[in-house]
């Protein structure tokens, strides 16, 4: 055996806390993985005192200091003759915090997160789960103020929505004749895609 991306080895719990923020980064990486407590860095067992109470500390630990909860499987296995604790855990809700700190897995270390790359995870995260309201709309109304420009446009959408979303846009961005940086941003808002297409969610279901 051998550390990896999804792999962590800590000698004891006395590296508890340091083990946690392993679990944050491979979440946030590979979303599962495994940390294991009674294995030398070279992958060598260097075996533990296991009972029920310790098993109990390392479940504890990851129930008070991951976020968001996650249900790991925590159990006792032999290895070359000596107890180990292996914590088996996945999960699928991006990014993950140790200790109130979201950290990424890099080669077999665990580099902590600024604020714009986990801002750039959530991102991708409301992204994915867009669904429907990614679908580019079949009919634009190049007369709707918030939209580019006919020749970059491949579809069309009811200038009468247009006119009903560009209210609801007015709340974000000002009048109709607000600069080009507003509209941008009120096209983020109300759903537009990076392909620069309308999102179902910006002008609703036909």
């Amino acid at each position: 055996m051998k550390e990896s991306e999804t792999t962590e080895f800590k000698k004891s719990l006395a590296e508890l806390g340091d083990g946690l923020n392993s679990v944050a980064a491979i979440l946030n990486k590979h979303g599962a993985g495994e940390l294991w407590f009674g294995i030398k860095n070279d992958g060598n067992p260097a075996g533990m005192d296991v009972s029920e109470t310790t098993l109990r500390k390392v479940s504890q630990a990851i129930a008070a200091h991951i976020e968001p909860k996650i249900y790991p499987e925590v159990s006792t296995v032999a290895l070359g003759g000596k107890s180990c604790i292996r914590v088996a855990f996945s999960g699928g809700e991006k990014p993950y915090y140790a200790h109130g700190r979201a950290y990424m897995r890099v080669a077999d270390e665990d580099r902590q997160l600024s604020a714009k790359e986990i801002e750039s995870i959530i991102l991708r995260k409301n992204r994915s789960h867009q669904g429907w309201d990614s679908e580019p709309i079949l009919e634009l109304s190049t007369q709707c103020p918030l939209l580019p420009s006919r020749r970059d446009l491949h579809h069309r959408v009811p200038q009468t929505v247009c006119q009903r979303r560009c209210r609801v846009a007015d709340r974000f961005r000002g009048p109709v004749t607000a600069p080009v940086t507003a509209r941008v941003t009120a096209r983020v808002k109300l759903g537009f895609t990076d392909s620069q297409q309308l999102g179902q969610a910006a002008f609703g279901k036909n």
